[in-house]
């Protein structure tokens, strides 16, 4: 038959008064851990503009709020979100198909150009 009653709690001390010490200790934790705390959040200054590509690449949950569980709440504003524009589409598609069509041969100039006009852009 089994005994279905809670065993006493044991703890590893090696006398009353550690284990005194150690009972109040963790009644003194259950305390504190039942109160809960005002979540701080640090406002974080933006360094880069609201939108930009730089905001986008490293900085992507700008201006979102932390709530009290710990979650990051981010609200997408109607200007952030681009419906896809289907005769745009078909023609950047297009714009691609005929334009990798060939070899690309490439220089070490021309690859130095590219990159500094990415950075450029960014």
């Amino acid at each position: 038959m089994t005994d279905h009653s809670p065993r006493q709690a044991k703890y590893h001390t090696t006398n009353k008064k550690d284990d005194e010490q150690f009972y109040n200790y963790k009644q003194s934790l259950a305390e504190y851990n039942s109160t809960p705390a005002a979540p701080v959040v640090e406002v974080k200054n933006e360094r880069y503009p609201r939108g930009s590509l730089l905001q986008r690449a490293f900085d992507p949950l700008a201006g979102a709020e932390r709530l009290e569980n710990g979650a990051i709440f981010y609200r997408v504003a109607d200007s952030e979100v681009e419906l896809p524009n289907e005769e745009k589409l078909r023609a950047e598609w297009e714009r691609a198909k005929n334009s990798n069509s060939g070899v690309l041969e490439a220089s070490e100039d021309d690859i130095n150009e590219l990159r500094i006009a990415l950075m450029d852009e960014m």
